[in-house]
């Protein structure tokens, strides 16, 4: 009987130690993710199911939900419209901080980090198209004209959100049950038809007047949000600068590294390598696509040391090698 007891207590005491030494291998695991810029949680590439025919993403009269805390930040290569049909929340694009309300609309081109985060009373309920810019006609027609004007950003005034008035948020309402209506119906031509509205729910926005609420809320900013802001207008201007790092930027923003890095992640939600990683991704794509530089030279002005980790990283995010995203979309020199 005693040897049993023993055997027990020897094995209870070796399940309390493995159970110990599992949960500190994780947490050394998520930190050396997370020093190298590939925390993946914070900063994902969004992916949908889609017909390769027909790249659109419909999403209709979605309820944001308060209680799910922990939304991703996400990005994709697609152009993505936002309706606000009620509620309210607040919108992360890119270095910004919107509030949103019935009636915006938020357009938002490819390589845009976003992420939109519902109000705890009253959460907002919206409508979502994502779409290859390839579906728009946007031929001039002896017109200064395109489609896809929403999507420009001219200027830092010129910001993400568009209101509608009430009778043009009406009419888009209109328009996108027509459209949901359509994508449901299995009828034929329901594809046809569903662009057909999106080109008129493009043209709605194209023709709105009131542009004076389209600049961020700066008045609604927290203290943290407003230095901030300035730490990531700083971070577009010096990201690929391959020496910057955390002391750099708190030293820029008058606050010890440790008080950076927690208010970083307390208010934006993700970590700064991954937003350093993420950024440094969208300009790679840039060039693949615009020059005629080598891969490694690429890589090299990117801000990695490593032409085989900038492979990994590369794949990681955007799905493919450097060597074939620009055998797709990069222009012949």
């Amino acid at each position: 009987m005693i040897g049993r007891l023993d055997i027990l207590s020897y094995l209870c005491v070796f399940l309390i130690f493995f159970g110990i030494f599992f949960v500190i291998i994780k947490a050394f695991k998520d930190y050396i993710h997370e020093g190298r810029g590939i925390y993946m949680q914070d900063i994902i590439r969004e992916e949908h199911s889609y017909d390769p025919i027909f790249p659109l993403v419909w999403i209709y009269r979605m309820k944001g939900d308060p209680a799910h805390k922990v939304n991703f930040y996400h990005f994709h290569a697609w152009y993505e419209i936002v309706f606000v049909h009620e509620g309210n929340g607040t919108f992360f694009i890119d270095k910004e901080w919107y509030s949103m309300k019935k009636g915006d609309v938020y357009t938002i081109a490819g390589d845009v980090i976003h992420k939109p985060l519902p109000s705890e009373p009253d959460p907002y309920d919206c409508s979502v198209i994502i779409f290859h810019p390839s579906l728009i006609h946007s031929h001039s027609l002896g017109e200064v004209f395109t489609l896809l004007q929403p999507f420009e950003r001219k200027s830092d005034t010129t910001g993400y959100r568009h209101t509608l008035s009430i009778n043009e948020l009406n009419r888009c309402e209109v328009l996108l049950a027509e459209i949901n209506k359509e994508l449901l119906s299995g009828q034929s031509g329901g594809r046809h038809a569903a662009m057909i509205l999106l080109h008129q729910i493009l043209l709605e926005v194209n023709r709105r007047q009131n542009r004076k609420d389209t600049s961020p809320d700066m008045d609604k900013l927290t203290k943290s949000e407003i230095w901030l802001k300035e730490i990531l207008v700083y971070i577009d201007d010096n990201f690929l600068n391959i020496t910057l790092n955390l002391n750099i930027l708190a030293s820029q923003a008058l606050v010890s590294p440790e008080h950076f890095s927690r208010v970083f992640k307390q208010v934006t939600g993700f970590s700064l390598p991954a937003y350093l990683g993420a950024k440094r991704i969208f300009k790679a794509k840039e060039l693949l696509i615009q020059t005629a530089h080598t891969v490694s030279y690429i890589a090299d002005i990117c801000g990695y040391n490593s032409v085989s980790y900038f492979h990994q990283t590369f794949k990681k995010q955007v799905g493919c090698t450097p060597e074939s995203f620009r055998h797709k979309y990069g222009v012949e020199f």
